[in-house]
């Protein structure tokens, strides 16, 4: 019996690896086909096509710093994009992994999922990223601490409908994202 349980508990956690990685690592066959540069934020990211809008999130309400990249809309509404902050978060709020031991990551990592159902660590710049997918599947969010020393969060927001279709592209920017 209890190596009946030992082989069902091992599937269990192989399909549980397999399903996070292809949460979590992007099919290699998309190229991407235009690389956004962004001097004032410090910051260049690869992105599927040229973004048909950008919005410099400073102007608006809120007292955000970045910007957001728009690839799909219908006249005012944003059916897809891309929002690149600085300063986006606290060490208070995303603690640097760097400096913790395995078991406070786990804690750490533990307490995003009870939060946003979805978490991973991944690496961006060579440096462990916290990759969390909303419970709603309508967004998705990287913290990033940049080698400049900023705080970016590179999030992708699009409709229910499209979210899943435009998860693979936004995850290859993630592995190109770049500061300066």
């Amino acid at each position: 019996m209890k190596k009946n349980l030992f082989k069902a508990m091992s599937k269990i956690v192989m399909a549980a690896v397999f399903a996070a990685v292809l949460i979590v690592v992007p099919k290699a066959t998309e190229a991407a086909a235009y690389t956004y540069t962004n001097d004032t934020y410090g910051f260049s990211i690869e992105c599927p096509a040229k973004p048909v809008g950008e919005i410099d999130l400073s102007r608006q309400p809120g007292g955000n710093k970045g910007v957001m990249l728009v690839f799909e809309n219908e006249g005012m509404d944003v059916n897809c994009g891309w929002i690149i902050m600085t300063d986006a978060f606290t060490d208070e709020n995303i603690p640097d992994l760097t400096k913790l031991t395995k078991e406070q990551v786990d804690q750490v990592l533990k307490a995003i999922v009870a939060e946003n159902g979805i978490a991973a660590i991944v690496k961006v710049e060579g440096q462990p990223a916290i990759y969390t997918i909303a419970q709603t599947e309508d967004m998705a969010k990287t913290y990033i601490r940049g080698k400049n020393g900023k705080k970016y969060v590179v999030a992708l927001t699009a409709n229910k409908t499209i979210f899943r279709d435009r998860i693979n592209p936004y995850q290859l920017g993630l592995m190109s994202f770049k500061t300066k």
